[in-house]
């Protein structure tokens, strides 16, 4: 309880929605996330009567999300077009903190196929990213994630809980990553502690220019993964916007389409949740 406490900041990228008769709120979420937002989710969702999210959240969608990602064979391998510090720096991601022995370092540069590629080998490559990727996070201390926060708090508080999407759909974005920027953004992972220390300051600013268009270049940032879903996405949160009280969670790079959608349909966007 502490630890979340000294870990917890308020929320700034949550926008109150209203038309002639009925308010909700939308938040940008971020997935993964050094800090909690726990109190100011919690406030949002007590005056809540619908509960929105992305996609499902279960462990059962989400082991059959991790199924989908293995393959028993890949013709594809990120890892070729690499370089030894890439490559030396994906293998630390994998490693106990503190383990970067000169001579086991020699040992992977001279023999990258060791266990750990092996394992990703036999990933497609949007899980291979996300593994290495999310391995990454949690070597930094990032516990938490705001939609997964979000999430817990509606079921403890017992709002009806819908998903924007379902999981083959998600499944099929995922799919559509580029390889190309995938093998780009781990070429540049010695960046990865910048983008993440700059991501969580513009996060915790709500600053929405500079999440949805920097140049880090992450991967799903594309208009297949973040516009068309835009649409989707409000769309089917529309039907509950008409009722109000709905707090609708989606990732913080659909916040500015899906504001423009709403814009243009006649409701009123300002920041804040009430």
């Amino acid at each position: 309880m502490f630890f979340r406490r000294l870990k917890e900041r308020k929320l700034k990228t949550a926008w109150s929605v209203s038309n002639t008769k009925h308010t909700s709120c939308l938040v940008g979420t971020a997935h993964f996330f050094p800090y909690s937002f726990r109190s100011s989710l919690k406030e949002i969702l007590a005056d809540a009567d619908y509960a929105l999210f992305e996609g499902p959240l279960d462990q059962m969608h989400m082991e059959q999300a991790a199924d989908s990602g293995v393959v028993e064979t890949s013709d594809m391998d990120l890892f070729g077009a690499l370089g030894d510090s890439a490559l030396k720096e994906i293998l630390n991601v994998f490693l106990p903190s503190g383990t970067r022995h000169a001579s086991f370092m020699n040992f992977v540069q001279t023999s990258p196929d060791t266990a750990i590629f092996d394992m990703l080998r036999k990933m497609k490559p949007w899980m291979a990213f996300f593994t290495i990727y999310t391995s990454f996070l949690r070597r930094k201390g990032w516990k938490f994630s705001v939609d997964m926060e979000a999430y817990t708090l509606a079921q403890e508080l017992n709002k009806p809980i819908a998903f924007l999407e379902t999981m083959p759909e998600q499944i099929e974005v995922l799919e559509s990553l580029s390889i190309d920027n995938i093998v780009d953004f781990l070429s540049r992972i010695e960046q990865w502690d910048n983008y993440t220390r700059d991501f969580t300051r513009w996060y915790l600013e709500g600053n929405l220019k500079q999440i949805y268009s920097n140049r880090y270049g992450f991967p799903t940032r594309s208009p297949y993964v973040i516009d068309r879903r835009d649409h989707i996405l409000f769309e089917r949160m529309q039907p509950y916007l008409e009722k109000g009280k709905t707090a609708a969670f989606v990732g913080i790079p659909h916040i500015p389409g899906i504001v423009r959608l709403l814009n243009e349909e006649g409701y009123q966007v300002e920041p804040g949740s009430d």
